[in-house]
């Protein structure tokens, strides 16, 4: 008969566990609330931090950030998110500045979008940063939005969008030249020597063809923001004119004179007119039988000498007859553009054509890699750059307009044109030069040219110039200089490009000795 053993040594482990657990209880239980640190109200919306607090340390509020969805409560449908980002703001130190984060303000409704019914930014000038971050959201607004000095708006990867409201009606800044959805620094806020730190990124904007008094909405309007000011990453959608006639410009962005020094601007998406044909049902000018509307349209406008233009694609769904004057208006001097892929505009850059009415002297710019293209959904590109003549601008659908502003020491760099990729297609030209009276390189075909330089005006109308490229050139008034290689020396052959270079690969041995010519009245003469 078998026997059961007692587990005698289950009872041993359980004497020895038990003390041990009603130690960890009372070690780790909350303790009472007079054994609790402080804990401080004023702080509200404010990361939580170990502090001073009425004479003791307690919880209190970090000044560096607030957490505006405290404003809400967790439940922020039907909010007005820029009340909330105002009053967040209002609670920052007026000495230290900080954070607004704003990315927990998220309507819950698919679909929906923020309603904001206030410009959210204090107008006063800043001394101190003040940084908001944007909800991944869209966000009605129904007022210009104006950025004071020292301040910085920054979205979620593009997908915080603004969005101008129609009813209730868009409400602009009424002392802005142009009515704008956002302003960098504005006339009552900045200092005379303008604003400073103002920048925007990671934003879309979507123009949604809203109106004011007969014209479209401008993007960003800079006309007062100065040094540390800038725009990175930031897609200009839907912002273009309504009308043939409108004036002034509807523009992406818009660099007015009072913004020198601001930049750069990088990675700018402006797919100004993507969303429909550039035709409506309203009065002339027609194309083709059809009304034409966003000629009048813009993705970017320089008027001051900046930081530069770096990366920015433009976009326009138009016809060879109903597309915009031109994606890029350089207008002021001492600029760089650099990184441009444009479709569906007549020009991509155009140059000196004072279709603001300033007649500046505009010199001193550098543009490079720049391509014209035929973007077959999107629309046709009939100039890579233009460079206009003031007093004798070009008619038709030019951008360029009269005045009395001159153009020169202009250096581009890596231009292509593209176009239908058939003998009998459309014609893009790489380069327009109508001060020279020159197109470089036309043709249904890919043209590139690696280098034209513009000079200054050396006589009554002679230009000095020069290019790499050795062919294409029609309607020229005069030979443009290139620069060639060979390896035999060409002294006393006649030459037909003044001022034109030659280079002598096999030179400095014998009767090979000279290395470098110079093409002077109409033979090659060596100078080196």
């Amino acid at each position: 008969m078998k026997t059961q053993r007692v587990a005698h040594f289950e009872w041993h482990y359980y004497y020895l566990t038990l003390p041990l657990l009603l130690a960890g209880y009372f070690l780790i239980r909350p303790t009472s609330m007079h054994a609790q640190a402080q804990i401080c109200t004023s702080g509200e919306g404010n990361n939580a931090v170990y502090g001073p607090c009425n004479g003791q340390t307690g919880v209190v509020g970090s000044t560096a950030l607030i957490d505006a969805s405290a404003w809400c409560n967790g439940n922020c449908q039907g909010a007005d998110i820029c009340q909330i980002i105002g009053d967040a703001i209002a609670r920052l130190p007026s000495n230290i500045g900080g954070v607004v984060d704003a990315r927990g303000v998220v309507y819950s409704a698919t679909g929906g979008g923020e309603t904001c019914t206030v410009n959210p930014f204090p107008q006063t000038t800043r001394s101190v940063p003040l940084t908001v971050l944007l909800p991944p959201e869209k966000i009605l607004i129904q007022t210009t939005w104006i950025l004071p000095s020292n301040t910085h708006v920054v979205g979620q990867n593009g997908n915080s969008q603004l969005v101008p409201t129609q009813n209730p009606p868009f409400q602009p800044d009424p002392n802005s030249p142009v009515p704008a959805m956002m302003e960098m620094g504005s006339a009552s806020d900045c200092p005379s020597v303008g604003c400073t730190g103002v920048s925007i990124e990671h934003v879309k904007l979507d123009g949604g063809g809203v109106q004011v008094n007969g014209v479209g909405l401008t993007g960003i309007y800079n006309g007062y923001a100065r040094d540390g000011s800038y725009v990175d990453d930031v897609s200009l959608y839907r912002i273009a004119a309504v009308s043939a006639t409108q004036s002034p410009l509807t523009t992406g962005l818009l660099i007015d004179t009072g913004a020198a020094g601001s930049g750069p601007y990088t990675n700018i998406n402006a797919a100004s007119a993507a969303s429909q044909l550039c035709t409506d049902n309203n009065s002339p000018p027609l194309c083709n039988g059809k009304p034409i509307t966003c000629v009048p349209t813009a993705a970017v406008q320089i008027r001051a000498t900046t930081r530069g233009l770096h990366g920015i694609t433009t976009t326009a769904r138009s016809t060879q007859c109903t597309s915009p004057a031109a994606a890029i208006y350089l207008d002021g001097s001492n600029n760089t553009i650099e990184d441009v892929h444009d479709e569906g505009y007549y020009d991509a850059v155009v140059v000196g054509d004072n279709v603001d009415g300033l007649n500046a002297t505009v010199s001193g710019n550098a543009i490079w890699n720049v391509t014209g293209d035929y973007g077959g959904n999107s629309g046709p590109t009939t100039n890579a750059i233009h460079i206009c003549n003031p007093q004798q601008p070009a008619g038709g659908r030019s951008a360029c307009s009269s005045g009395t502003g001159t153009v020169g020491d202009l250096g581009l760099f890596q231009i292509e044109s593209i176009g239908s990729n058939t003998g009998g297609g459309y014609v893009t030209t790489s380069i327009k030069d109508d001060l020279t009276n020159t197109n470089v390189n036309p043709t249904p075909f890919d043209a590139f040219v690696g280098i034209y330089a513009l000079g200054e005006l050396t006589g009554s109308s002679q230009y000095s110039r020069f290019t790499t490229s050795l062919g294409g050139n029609n309607n020229s008034s005069a030979s443009i200089p290139t620069w060639g290689a060979g390896s035999t020396d060409v002294t006393g052959n006649t030459c037909s490009q003044q001022g034109a270079l030659y280079s002598n690969t096999s030179g400095g041995n014998g009767q090979n000795a000279n290395t470098l010519f110079v093409c002077a009245g109409s033979n090659w003469e060596s100078i080196k």
